[in-house]
């Protein structure tokens, strides 16, 4: 689309969004308003490079929207965020947060800082406590029976229903509700690990799978009052999950095995069929 034209007696000007075209005013054809005629080398292109500049970081935002679908958040706007819906939500209600992504994403140290800084300074007893999905896998036992052991982590390898079923225990404040938490370092969900009682208002749910769009995650869809989707290259999530499985003992080239046939399936799975998320969260650099 043009967006101005200038004409002199030696040259014109015509202006596009992005860039110029500035050409000899002999090359136009006898009526100023017919189409402009002109020979390529005596064109000059002449870039705009504040526009183009702004232009590339439009593209590269509309990119990182349009890729979930959702606006575009920092870390630190995360919890503004939430209050602010917290304070929309009617009396006798909860808000229940999803804070989805990739394994790696850093979903757990956000859900930890978010629940640290809506509980600091609030009047006792603390509002915020964190869900995660991570305690509803299931045990090794069960896996080894099914074949799955080695795909631990991927969809199938969860309790997805009794997940459903305990967010529908959840829904609604009214008694003490007792919730099974995953230890990393023994690689097995505890039962009864946190209880999640009357006073928590805001439930801070996290995991990678939370806006999957298949069946029977996609049942979760409608106890969610305000969805995050943590945002990380593919790399760096690599980076994360092998230091994370080195942290808690276990071989390099294992790990990166594991990682390679296990954990990035997983991330693909997780950004390509994942639901519309209210905000995406750029998360590269936030600590994990």
């Amino acid at each position: 689309m043009i967006l101005n034209a200038r004409l002199s007696r030696r040259f014109v000007a015509v202006s596009f969004p992005y860039f110029s075209f500035i050409f000899p005013s002999q090359f136009l054809l006898s009526s100023p308003t017919a189409a402009v005629r002109f020979e390529c080398f005596y064109i000059l292109f002449i870039l705009k490079t504040s526009s183009v500049q702004e232009f590339r970081k439009t593209q590269s935002k509309d990119r990182r929207m349009s890729s979930h679908g959702a606006k575009s958040c920092q870390p630190s706007d995360v919890c503004p965020i939430i209050l602010s819906r917290l304070a929309a939500t009617p009396e006798g209600s909860r808000l229940m947060v999803a804070i989805a992504g990739p394994p790696g994403a850093g979903k757990s140290t956000l859900a930890a800082d978010l629940c640290a800084a809506i509980n600091k300074g609030a009047p006792t007893p603390a509002p915020a406590i964190v869900v995660p999905m991570d305690g509803f896998h299931y045990d090794n036992v069960v896996l080894d029976e099914r074949g799955l052991r080695k795909r631990k982590g991927s969809p199938p390898t969860f309790d997805c229903d009794g997940f459903v079923a305990l967010l529908a225990r959840l829904r609604y404040p009214s008694k003490e509700v007792a919730i099974p938490v995953f230890d990393r370092s023994l690689e097995l969900s505890r039962a009864g690990a946190a209880i999640v009682g009357p006073q928590h208002k805001v439930l801070l749910v996290e995991g990678n799978y939370l806006l999957l769009d298949q069946e029977p995650w996609s049942d979760l869809a409608p106890f969610f009052g305000l969805s995050f989707f943590l945002e990380v290259p593919l790399p760096e999530l690599e980076r994360r999950l092998l230091q994370r499985r080195l942290t808690h003992g276990h071989d390099e080239e294992a790990s990166k095995e594991h990682i390679r046939v296990n954990d990035v399936p997983n991330a693909k799975l997780v950004l390509s069929n994942s639901r519309q998320a209210d905000y995406v969260v750029p998360n590269e650099f936030h600590k994990k």
